[in-house]
């Protein structure tokens, strides 16, 4: 009696293991299939292509250049604000840095690409699908400190000389109204043109600007904002808008949870005009 109970015991002991080692192969088996199916998901999203310009404090090379392959070697406002969206979509990128003419053009020609630090105008909005804004950067006219007019009308910087670089929105605006731009290729020479008199005036973006002079050591005023702007990741019309719309949640949730917030004031030192 006692040897029957024994075994019919054993029976169930064993019958409980083969079901609990069945169920977890049956488990493993699924978790298998589950991590191929991501990797298989996974390998098969887009890849988006973005490019910036070296433009600090927003975006530069760490190596001072106008090209850069490496991501490692991009830093900045905007790109910590990319690096954090598409963190948190999710969403496979790269990241280059090129000249603005070139960056703009890459992006317009195929799907997945994009380029940030973008003015969005009305020339411009139909070109490309628009994340954004990321932050503000307005239009800013700059002046050495002993300059002594009051400019209360954008009229009166016709008088001027005013510098710029070349394909910026700024200076195209400008001289479609007849004002007299110099457009240069580097934007952080300007500031020292002005120190010298070599221009009157100096265009440039409410945050950027301040941030080339600290850079050039040369102290300047902000005298007339001609608009108020803000900068967008331009991705090309072609990518599916399912994709824009998802950047464009998830970067409203980084303004409402204060992240960007966050990034602008850890960076403030950099944003501040030196009037010395």
């Amino acid at each position: 009696m006692t040897s029957s109970v024994f075994m019919y015991s054993q029976k169930l002991r064993l019958s409980h293991l083969k079901s609990v080692t069945i169920m977890l192969l049956r488990t493993f088996a699924t978790t298998l299939i589950c991590l191929s199916l991501s990797q298989i998901v996974r390998a098969n999203e887009p890849e988006f292509k973005l490019v910036t310009e070296n433009l600090p404090p927003f975006n530069y090379s760490v190596r001072n250049k106008s090209f850069e392959h490496k991501q490692k070697n991009i830093k900045g406002i905007s790109v910590e604000i990319i690096t954090e969206l598409f963190k948190r979509t999710g969403f496979n990128y790269s990241l280059k840095l090129r000249q603005w003419n070139l960056a703009y053009s890459y992006a317009q020609r195929k799907p997945y690409r994009g380029v940030f630090g973008t003015v969005k105008t009305k020339e411009r909005a139909d070109s490309f699908q628009w994340v954004g804004p990321l932050l503000d950067n307005n239009w800013v006219v700059f002046a050495k400190n002993d300059f002594k007019e009051k400019i209360k009308h954008e009229h009166q910087l016709k008088k001027y000389e005013i510098g710029g670089y070349k394909g910026d929105i700024r200076v195209s605006y400008l001289k479609s109204k007849g004002f007299n731009v110099t457009a240069i290729s580097n934007d952080h020479y300007n500031p020292q043109l002005l120190d010298n008199g070599l221009i009157d005036l100096w265009v440039s973006g409410s945050f950027s600007g301040p941030h080339i002079a600290k850079l050039s050591k040369i102290n300047v005023k902000p005298v007339y904002t001609i608009r108020k702007a803000a900068v967008y990741l331009a991705m090309n019309k072609d990518t599916p808008k399912k994709y824009i719309d998802a950047l464009n949640a998830e970067l409203k949730n980084m303004h409402d949870d204060g992240f960007i917030e966050r990034v602008m004031s850890s960076h403030k030192d950099e944003l501040t005009v030196s009037q010395k």
